[in-house]
Order: C-alpha cells, then sequence, then structure tokens
C-alpha cells in the first residue's frame, strides 16, 4: 500500500509465479541487497531472501498491519535474519545501499519515483517493475508471461547507467561504472549458510 497527500493506491498482491519472474529476470543473487516499495505482505522481499539468497532484503511498507504480517512470514520462513520491513513512505525512505529495487505500482507512482531512483541509486543497480513502466526509461528485457490466472504480465527490467534520463545519454559516466555493470553478468558471493539458490531458466 501507497500513502501520499491524502491518496492511497491499494495493495494488490503479485501472483507468487510473477514474484518469481521478476526477480529471476532482474538476476537477483547473494551479491544483492532488494528493497521491494510498497511491500504489502512481504512475499517479495521474503523470496528474494529464501529462493534467491539476497544477501538483505528489505520490504517498505506504510500499512502497519501489513507490516506485522511482513514481519511475521519472515521470521516464519526462516529469514528475519536477512530480511528487515520498515513501515515508513517509501518517498522519505534512502535507497542508496540497494542494488536492486523491485516495484509493483502505477505508472505515475513509477514516474514521480524516478528522480529519486536516479539520484540514489549507482550505476549497476536494477530495478524491476511488474507491468507498469517507468516512463522516460528504457528496459534492457521486458519478459511477457501469464500468471496463475492466465492474464498476461509484462515484466520491465531496468539497469541504472544504461536505461535512465540521467546516465542513458552519457558514455563516459557508463564507461567510469564498468565493474558496477559486469557485475551484472554473475555474482561470486557465495550464498548465506543454509540457503539454496533457485537453479535459473536461460533468458530467452
Amino acid at each position: 500500500m501507497w500513502q501520499r497527500g491524502g491518496k492511497v493506491a491499494p495493495w494488490i498482491p503479485t501472483p507468487l509465479s510473477i514474484v518469481y519472474a521478476a526477480l529471476e529476470a532482474a538476476w537477483a543473487s547473494p551479491c544483492d541487497t532488494v528493497y521491494d516499495l510498497g511491500a504489502g505482505d512481504g512475499r517479495a522481499v521474503i523470496i528474494a531472501a529464501r529462493e534467491f539468497c539476497v544477501r538483505r532484503a528489505v520490504g517498505v511498507e506504510i500499512d502497519p498491519v501489513l507490516v506485522e504480517a511482513a514481519r511475521a512470514k519472515a521470521h516464519m520462513d526462516g529469514v528475519e535474519d536477512r530480511v528487515e520491513i520498515i513501515e515508513q513512505d517509501f518517498f522519505k525512505t534512502s535507497l542508496q545501499g540497494a542494488t536492486l529495487v523491485y516495484m509493483y505500482l502505477y505508472r505515475s507512482i513509477n514516474e514521480a519515483l524516478r528522480s529519486k531512483l536516479e539520484e540514489e541509486l549507482r550505476p549497476g543497480a536494477r530495478v524491476v517493475t511488474i507491468d507498469f513502466p517507468v516512463p522516460g526509461w528504457v528496459p534492457v528485457y521486458t519478459p511477457r508471461l501469464r500468471d496463475e490466472n492466465d492474464i498476461l504480465r509484462t515484466i520491465h527490467v531496468y539497469v541504472i547507467g544504461l536505461s535512465d534520463t540521467r546516465y542513458a545519454r552519457r558514455g563516459e559516466q557508463i564507461r567510469e561504472w564498468t565493474r558496477e555493470l559486469q557485475a551484472l553478468a554473475g555474482c561470486n558471493e557465495p550464498p548465506p549458510p543454509g540457503c539454496r539458490p533457485r537453479v535459473r531458466r536461460t533468458q530467452a
């Protein structure tokens, strides 16, 4: 759920198949710190920690009932050591430590967040959105698939330094961050103890 200036965007649970597909498309790995903006019941950050073995997963949610539900679920799933649920307006949350940002928000909210994402994320960070794009950005990958209800969904994967308006037309910035961009090809960090990463599908 998201609320700002009296306007409320309700939380709409993302089908689990789409959560898995989005994290896989954005190449979530043990190298990542994942932020989910409008985390709802925490399903995306919990799956990121449990199935993709990310280093840290932070869910930002303004609804206190959903916050408590997400924290309880993280505890039940045994990932509370790597999952943090913050009760806050995500426009006020610093994203400077994030390497992957997950969003299932309306197009207008994505657009309002664009400057914050550009200012706070380092080149090489990924942003993955469900259904609604970030206006003005160019995705590097847009898989489409049907969910459990046979509804066609679109996943948009963006890379800061390639997709965004701040860097896309400034090649010198991309060259300066070659190491971060090359890191997208793989992660050499071992998974946390007790966590076994999913076997990835080959992306078409």
